[in-house]
C-alpha cells in the first residue's frame, strides 16, 4: 500500500503494508517526522538505516505512538564491507553487552570466524523489539541459508521465545547445556532461532554455524549460480 499522511497529526506518516522496503518509503520525508507502521510490518535494515540518517522517527503500531529505537551496535563493521547474512544478538542493555555478554571487550572476531557472520554484536534491551529485528534479518537470510540464521544471547530466554512464537510464529530453541548433548538437541529441534546463555565464545559460534546450511534453490548454492555440469538432472 502507498504511505499516506495522517489526518490527525501532520508530522506523522503511516504505512499499512506487511513489508516496508526503500521502494515503499515516501520521497518527501522530513527530519522530525514520525513514520508509523503496523505491529506486524517487517522493516528492512536499509529502511531503518535511512530513517536514522534522515532523523525520522519509527513507531510500531499505527495510532499507538510507541517509538522504536534503532538497534545498538556494539562493534562496527569496516566501511564498505558487504552485508553479512548471519547475526548475533545480545538481549539486554547496551552497557552490559561488552562485559557480561562476551569474553573480551570486542566482538570483531565474529566476522573472522566465518564470512557469513556479521562482525558486530547487535544489542536490544526490549524483547519485543529484539524479536522484530531478528525476524527481519531472518527474512533476508532465508534466501540463501536454512537453519537457525540468528543466534541470541539472553539471560531471559523465555522472553525471547515467547515474543517470537506469539507475535511472529517463529520457533526458537534454547540451548540449555553447553556440552555436545545440548547441541545435538538443538540440531534435532530444527528451530529457526537459537538462544544461548552468555558469555559469547568462539566455540558457541562455531557450533551454531554447523547448523546453518546452504539453501539450494533454482540453481543456486551459497548464493552463487550452479554450473550446468554440477546441477542435478531432473
Amino acid at each position: 500500500m502507498t504511505p499516506a499522511n495522517s489526518s490527525l497529526q501532520p508530522n506523522i506518516r503511516t504505512y499499512a503494508g506487511r513489508l516496508l522496503t526503500m521502494a515503499g518509503l515516501p520521497s518527501d520525508l522530513l527530519s522530525g517526522q514520525v513514520l508509523q507502521v503496523d505491529t506486524r510490518t517487517v522493516v528492512t535494515p536499509e529502511v531503518r538505516d535511512y530513517l536514522r540518517r534522515q532523523q525520522v522517527g519509527l513507531q510500531r503500531g499505527v495510532g499507538v505512538g510507541v517509538e522504536i529505537a534503532p538497534s545498538a551496535l556494539v562493534a562496527g563493521s569496516p566501511a564498505g564491507e558487504p552485508r553479512r547474512a548471519l547475526h548475533v544478538w545480545w538481549h539486554g542493555p547496551l552497557d552490559a553487552a561488552g562485559s557480561s555478554a562476551t569474553r573480551g571487550s570486542s566482538t570483531r572476531w565474529l566476522g573472522q570466524i566465518d564470512p557469513r557472520v556479521d562482525g558486530q554484536l547487535r544489542a536490544e534491551s526490549s524483547s519485543r523489539e529484539l524479536a522484530e529485528q531478528v525476524v527481519t534479518q531472518m527474512s533476508v537470510a532465508v534466501e540463501q541459508w536454512s537453519g537457525p540464521t540468528q543466534l541470541v544471547l539472553s539471560p531471559r530466554p523465555w522472553e525471547v521465545q515467547r515474543e517470537l512464537a506469539e507475535r511472529h510464529g517463529t520457533f526458537a530453541w534454547c540451548v540449555m547445556s553447553g556440552g555436545p548433548l545440548g547441541w545435538e538437541q538443538a540440531q534435532s529441534s530444527a528451530a529457526s532461532v537459537l538462544v544461548c546463555a552468555p558469555p559469547l565464545t568462539s566455540w558457541i559460534v562455531r557450533r551454531w554455524l554447523t547448523l546453518v546450511k546452504p539453501r539450494v534453490v533454482r540453481g543456486m548454492s551459497d548464493g552463487r549460480p550452479l554450473l550446468p555440469a554440477t546441477m542435478r538432472k531432473s
